[in-house]
């Protein structure tokens, strides 16, 4: 008698999953979080221009093998303009915040005054009218930023889908 399959139901972290890690874990997350955002929206717009061209079998189109890490994904995103100067200047600083994180042997910190100044740069291209709020913790002005850069990307994959839709 075989053993019935179990499927897990796959959930995004929550704003408090995000809290409750460590400064490391949280900046290895965002990146997570927003390299899938622009592996799916190369994805919708590879679809787009297939849909576009009336060519409905993609299995074969290994988007992914193409784009291997967050840098090149970054950088074709913005060459094929699917984001803004200002959103791949965004991803950059958060790309190697998060190489930081994942790949330095010393604590890694939004109290050092290193990434301290990294996320003042952030907030400048992110949301410039946003005020330095260090009363709230450097963790939840980098979530807030980095949560306002994941709608915009999930807006536009967004809207990807609905173009492919229409046609």
């Amino acid at each position: 008698m075989s053993k019935p399959k179990v499927h897990a139901k796959i959930e995004r972290a929550t704003l408090f999953d995000k809290l409750k890690e460590s400064d490391r874990g949280c900046v290895i997350l965002m990146g997570a979080i927003l390299e899938e955002d622009l592996r799916r929206l190369h994805h919708a717009k590879v679809n787009l221009i297939f849909a576009e061209r009336g060519i409905t079998d993609t299995t074969k189109i290994d988007v992914d093998g193409r784009l291997p890490n967050f840098a090149v994904k970054i950088f074709a995103a913005f060459e094929c303009a699917l984001i803004s100067e200002e959103e791949r200047n965004a991803l950059d600083l958060i790309r190697n915040l998060r190489n930081e994180a994942a790949h330095l042997e010393y604590k890694f910190s939004f109290e050092d005054e290193g990434v301290k100044k990294r996320l003042n740069k952030l907030r400048d291209v992110v949301s410039p009218e946003r005020t330095n709020t260090e009363w709230a913790g450097q963790k939840r002005n980098f979530l807030a930023l980095a949560t306002e850069l994941d709608e915009t990307l999930k807006s536009k994959h967004t809207e990807l889908v609905r173009q492919i839709n229409a046609l």
